[in-house]
């Protein structure tokens, strides 16, 4: 109840900077997330750009862990502390529009589109001609400004890189589908538009299929999932594409891996 904006802030960005490094989601963890975000929309007219930025990036990535009605409610603060953007130096520009493109992104797939997911894309349009003519040095960067025209379907000022990482259970899983429906066309760490590279993709149902290791979830529990991959999986959907999420783990039960493949023969039998 004594903790000021600047300690929330801090204190947000510290827990997402921990189950970015690999900590897993603890009792405690979770219980301060829970108590801290109510805050942020008590007290939005207080914090500087810099909790600002700090606050979006840490309720970006910290996923599905930060409650749908947190996300509404830090949006909301969020757009009532627009005014003060072209305070902010690029930097926080920069991590604030990814900020915002995770909480539109959680909008999108709670709610599908909405009056609030639209208001969002408003400053995300706003963010994104502000930084389209500035010049970018870094990758990080470069990533953040094709999420953005992604998302909102404009022209990519940049061209991004990505990389790509075949693994061992996304070629193991390759080869098992293929062995099952030997006419399926199968392509491999295939990038769609400008977005980062599907680990699978089946061009002829339009189906992206991404096998999704620890790095995908907060805390690594295989439940909760960041920031990243929650940005990825709605812009995939928004693109018109179907996406299938697995786990990695699932298939390492042969169980698992057989009802795997029986439900994308569903699905590609409902697109015939």
């Amino acid at each position: 109840a004594h903790f000021i904006p600047q300690h929330i802030a801090n204190l947000l960005w510290a827990v997402a900077k921990l189950v970015d490094h690999g900590h897993g989601l603890t009792p405690e963890l979770k219980e301060a997330v829970a108590i801290l975000s109510p805050c942020v929309s008590i007290l939005k007219d207080q914090f500087n750009a810099r909790g600002i930025a700090s606050l979006l990036w840490a309720t970006g990535f910290l996923g599905d862990l930060i409650s749908a009605a947190a996300v509404d409610s830090l949006a909301e603060s969020m757009l009532c502390e627009s005014d003060r953007y072209p305070l902010f130096t690029q930097e926080e520009l920069f991590i604030s529009l990814w900020g915002l493109l995770v909480c539109s992104a959680r909008q999108y797939l709670d709610k599908n589109i909405s009056d609030k997911n639209d208001t969002l894309e408003c400053l995300i349009n706003r963010l994104f001609t502000r930084l389209e003519n500035e010049f970018i040095d870094n990758e990080q960067d470069s990533s953040v400004m094709a999420l953005a025209a992604s998302w909102l379907g404009r022209e990519c000022p940049v061209e991004p890189h990505y990389q790509t990482r075949i693994s061992a259970a996304q070629t193991t899983f390759c080869a098992q589908l293929h062995c099952a429906l030997p006419s399926l066309k199968i392509e491999q760490e295939k990038r769609l538009h400008s977005l980062p590279p599907v680990d699978l993709f089946l061009p002829e149902h339009n189906l992206a299929i991404e096998i999704q290791g620890p790095s995908h979830f907060a805390g690594r529990d295989f439940q909760t999932r960041n920031g990243p991959t929650l940005l990825k999986i709605a812009l995939l959907q928004k693109a018109g594409y179907d996406v299938l999420e697995i786990a990695v783990k699932r298939l390492n039960d042969s169980d698992e891996v057989s009802t795997l493949i029986d439900h994308i023969r569903q699905k590609i039998m409902v697109n015939n």
